[in-house]
């Protein structure tokens, strides 16, 4: 009798120590997933190790490393969605955004906090340096109007004139209304849109994407990201017969590396730069409009078509409507 006691407070012991156990799991695992809900947006902190431009100064390929991988891991293993992050680019400058920042301080509820984060990476292509002039947008920002913090940061560089910029949105902390300034890529300071820039209206000729080739990228190499001026590969091998390797043996050997991207360096986007960008990744002589599938989007119509040929892709694509 004592045995069989001595057995049924053991397997009861055993038991609550297992129903413990699994709870305090269930909890940490709770609040450890919980932690993440606070966070608005994280994108990657990339830094250039390596860059190539062109001799005519209308290409430019770079290489990455990811500074927060480690906590981007983090983030991905609870579900939690990164974003990617802006890179910008124009004849004159790249621009990369990054941020690691909390939902609260998005609405102006709270000051960011020691592991947030919004920086603004800057790099002279007139210089062609691996040096960069790193912004902190909420100094920024609150340098501009300590009432501000900034919300959003547009993929995309404008020039007007001779100058380059930003578009950010910021929002008031008090009103919670949310505003349009412009960042001056060379004072690298706020101002607010002058009457000019106010009726500079960004038409979709400012993303590759918009032209509708972004099928054909995408079957060519099924990893790659378009960005607004230019592709992201992860590590894909291009082929040694075409225009790019040719042409351009340094920005293909380059782009062959891990982590790579190459850029259009254009601040107006048309189908005389785009073509011969596109043209750099087939073999020389290749139609590229060839069984091109024109998404509804981009159509003058709203409908998908199939292409051959220049002249059927000009009458379809509402760029040129």
């Amino acid at each position: 009798m004592k045995r069989k006691t001595k057995i049924i407070i053991l397997c009861t012991s055993i038991a609550v120590s297992l129903g413990c156990l699994y709870g305090a799991t269930w909890i940490y695992k709770y609040f450890y997933y919980k932690s993440f809900d606070q966070y608005d947006s994280l994108s990657p902190l990339y830094e250039v190790t390596k860059l190539e431009k062109s001799d005519s100064n209308s290409y430019l390929v770079v290489k990455w490393n990811d500074k927060t991988r480690n906590d981007i891991n983090k983030f991905e293993k609870v579900g939690f969605k990164v974003n990617q992050g802006n890179v910008q680019v124009s004849s004159n400058y790249l621009t990369v955004d990054a941020k690691k920042v909390r939902k609260a301080t998005i609405e102006g509820d709270s000051s960011p906090k020691s592991d947030e984060y919004w920086f603004l990476d800057l790099y002279d292509l007139k210089e062609q340096s691996l040096r960069k002039k790193r912004m902190n947008l909420f100094n920024v920002v609150n340098n501009y109007d300590s009432s501000l913090v900034p919300v959003h940061v547009y993929p995309y560089q404008l020039k007007y004139g001779q100058k380059y910029y930003l578009q950010v949105a910021v929002r008031n902390k008090f009103t919670k209304e949310t505003l349009e300034l412009i960042l001056d890529l060379e004072t690298r300071e706020l101002v607010e849109p002058f009457d000019e820039f106010r009726n500079y209206v960004l038409d979709d000729q400012s993303s590759i994407y918009n032209w509708g080739f972004h099928n054909k990228m995408a079957a060519l190499f099924p990893s790659q990201n378009t960005t607004y001026g230019g592709f992201s590969l992860a590590g894909e091998k291009l082929p040694k017969d075409t225009k790019l390797a040719i042409d351009y043996p340094k920005l293909y050997n380059l782009l062959n590396e891990k982590g790579t991207a190459i850029y259009l360096l254009s601040d107006h986007f048309s189908i005389e730069n785009i073509q011969p960008f596109l043209e750099l990744f087939y073999p020389e002589g290749t139609n590229i409009y060839s069984d091109l599938e024109i998404n509804s989007n981009t159509t003058v119509d709203g409908e998908n078509h199939q292409v051959n040929s220049f002249e059927e892709y000009k009458r379809f694509s509402k760029m040129f409507h």
